[in-house]
């Protein structure tokens, strides 16, 4: 797990390793590789643009106008309030990738929680902190791409 600067440890980044799992180790404690091939995947799927479509979509169905991301840093990074607002949506578990479905009653079920969502990011004054893991850097709140990248890329244990 991570550990916070408070020297406390974040319980839902915790690491389980099913003995069937992706994760598994061998005979002599070494893990296969592979893994890093299905997270690597997943990070693909997060910014691939066919996907991203659905989850716009998804936003402008809830109501939600003006995307975040219309507004730049200078250095052309998405606006943080942007990728807190895809986070929210993208870590609700597998009934939320409900939301990319439109025209479902599903679908519509989770547009009040994502126009809620939206306006409490709007009302936040600053961007929340973020913790080192390795070489990479990520958010203290779910950040489902950059979690999964910082574990396929730069990670190092007791960091």
């Amino acid at each position: 797990m991570i550990r916070r600067p408070d020297g406390s440890y974040d319980p839902r980044r915790a690491v389980i390793v099913h003995t069937d799992g992706p994760y598994v180790t061998d005979e002599r404690g070494r893990m296969d590789d592979s893994f890093r091939d299905n997270t690597y995947g997943m990070t693909r799927l997060l910014k691939n643009a066919r996907w991203r479509s659905y989850w716009r979509q998804a936003r402008q169905d809830a109501g939600v106008r003006p995307e975040f991301a219309a507004e730049l840093t200078c250095g052309g990074e998405p606006y943080w309030r942007q990728t807190m607002l895809e986070n929210m949506m993208q870590c609700q578990g597998l009934e939320g990738y409900w939301m990319i479905r439109p025209g479902t009653k599903e679908a519509e079920s989770w547009e009040d929680l994502i126009y809620e969502g939206w306006l409490a990011i709007k009302l936040m004054k600053e961007e929340p902190p973020k913790i080192d893991i390795g070489f990479m850097e990520t958010h203290t709140y779910p950040d489902l791409w950059n979690d999964l990248w910082a574990m396929c890329s730069g990670y190092e244990f007791g960091t």
